[in-house]
């Protein structure tokens, strides 16, 4: 009879677990790839090193095509969509590219036809239907408006390196307003672009990068990096002009740079972290650089952090597992960024090795110093955000002020209708009463009524009769005094 019973048990228990199972497998539907075979495979195989010049090119499908991806090579372009007669256009203004075209054409979208403003390298080229986007399409948003931690990092991969951790933990984790920086542009090394976009996006940053013009030059002093720069048209004074203009932009709450030796001794991030401690002094002065004023306004940058700076140092824990990253640590998120970086492995082997950040023992990612503060000095010196108020708990305290506000206003708008009606109750009940002693009056005409008018007669009248009777006994009385 037990047998029998755990037999029961356990085929109810199968057939409970069968509707659940069926759901979770239906919970992710992905888009399917609607991309014709007219589209070379060099423009499918999700690789930035295979690309063809295009001008136009028409995708076709048995099913309606909801979205496009577009992955450029060196320059981002506009394009025009054209699908029955209809046509959008989309500004194409990153590398990578996701257009959403459903809902904008009318009927049905099986054929579309993509029109750039010119002749464009081109990566990759894909087209999707309705459902979940594939890992690989990279839908970008614009760079924040404010951003609560901004990063000025100098080459495609030195946020990995030497900042690893800081991505993944602040954005992934804490869900803080995170923006990129780059100091230099590896647009002669195209590979490298699509290596920086792809590590982003794997540690958790959405929100497309700010690449400067600057170019990548080897250097080994501050004096070699600014003649580089020099002798390619610009001057200290540009650079300094430019992360003025970023500050002022972004807005950080707390801005973070290189090590002011250049870690392991390159010109450019010595460049890049001295021309910084200017331009945060400046930032917040209205009368430097006045076109970022008149574009951005000033900003007073609460806190500077840099990299193995002495003074004021905290201490960064990037090796406690994550659960938003399936337990990884913040290090080992950017280890799996910087895996990206193919172009970059072969100089830092070493690196590759590590699992762990505490055994990054030169240039290690958990050092740094509080070069700049308007809010004090750390105390617990283990994290950037000590001292500081986020964009969004900002956002939140207004929010809580208003609707606080709000609610007092509501209360006395109630309290003053209140008052109102009251007085009005209080006018409808004198008005009513004296229209019933109008009635009774009209009802009743010989039958007295006493108002305020033949009150002060009646006393009027008392006065002067009271005032004849003392007059009169008066009068007697000294009538008699005389005989």
């Amino acid at each position: 009879m037990k047998r029998i019973l755990s037999l029961v048990l356990i085929v109810v228990t199968l057939i409970l677990l069968l509707p659940t199972a069926s759901v979770s497998a239906e919970e992710t539907v992905y888009a399917p790839d609607l991309t014709s075979s007219n589209v070379s495979s060099g423009l499918r195989d999700n690789s930035a090193e295979t690309y063809e010049t295009l001008e136009e090119i028409t995708i076709s499908s048995d099913s309606d095509i909801k979205s496009l991806y577009i992955v450029f090579r060196k320059t981002a372009l506009g394009f025009t969509v054209d699908c029955n007669n209809e046509s959008s256009y989309f500004e194409g203004k990153y590398l990578q590219y996701y257009a959403d075209i459903s809902g904008i054409f009318t009927g049905e979208t099986k054929s579309v036809t993509i029109t750039f403003d010119d002749a464009v390298s081109i990566c990759e080229i894909h087209a999707f239907g309705e459902g979940t986007l594939p890992e690989f399409v990279h839908n970008w948003n614009a760079p924040l408006e404010k951003a609560d931690l901004l990063l000025f990092s100098t080459h495609a991969d030195d946020e990995h390196l030497f900042f690893a951790g800081i991505l993944p933990y602040y954005a992934g984790v804490m869900g803080y307003r995170v923006q990129v920086a780059y100091f230099t542009d590896h647009v002669n090394n195209p590979e490298r672009r699509h290596e920086m976009l792809d590590g982003l996006w794997t540690v958790g940053i959405k929100n497309y990068p700010v690449i400067s013009d600057y170019p990548d030059q080897k250097s080994e002093s501050y004096e070699e990096a600014l003649a580089n720069l020099t002798n390619r048209g610009y001057t200290e004074d540009d650079i300094i002009a430019y992360q003025t203009m970023l500050l002022r932009r972004f807005k950080p709450m707390v801005a973070v740079g290189h090590d002011l030796e250049g870690e392991y001794g390159h010109g450019q991030h010595m460049l890049n972290a001295h021309t910084l401690t200017k331009a945060v002094e400046l930032a917040a002065d209205e009368n430097a650089y006045p076109d970022s004023v008149v574009g951005c306004g000033t900003w007073d940058t609460p806190k500077l952090y840099l990299h193995l700076y002495n003074e004021n140092p905290i201490t960064l824990n990037w090796d406690t597992p994550l659960q938003c990253f399936d337990g990884l640590s913040a290090f080992q998120v950017s280890k799996k960024g910087f895996d990206h970086h193919k172009t970059q492995h072969k100089y830092f082997k070493d690196w590759l090795g590590y699992d762990s950040a505490s055994e990054v023992t030169e240039d290690s990612p958990c050092y740094f110093g509080l070069y700049r503060s308007t809010v004090g000095e750390d105390i617990k010196k283990n994290d950037f955000f000590e001292n500081i108020t986020t964009y969004a708990e900002q956002e939140r305290i207004a929010a809580e002020e208003a609707a606080r506000l709000e609610e007092e206003l509501k209360l006395q708008q109630e309290e003053s209708q209140k008052a109102e009606e009251e007085t009005e109750l209080v006018f409808e009940e004198e008005t009513i009463e004296e229209a019933e002693e109008n009635v009774k009056a009209k009802e009743d005409p010989d039958k007295p009524t006493f108002n305020t008018d033949i009150i002060l007669f009646i006393v009027i009248a008392v006065i002067a009769i009271a005032s004849v009777v003392v007059t009169v006994s008066f009068s007697k009385k000294t009538g008699k005094k005389k005989k």
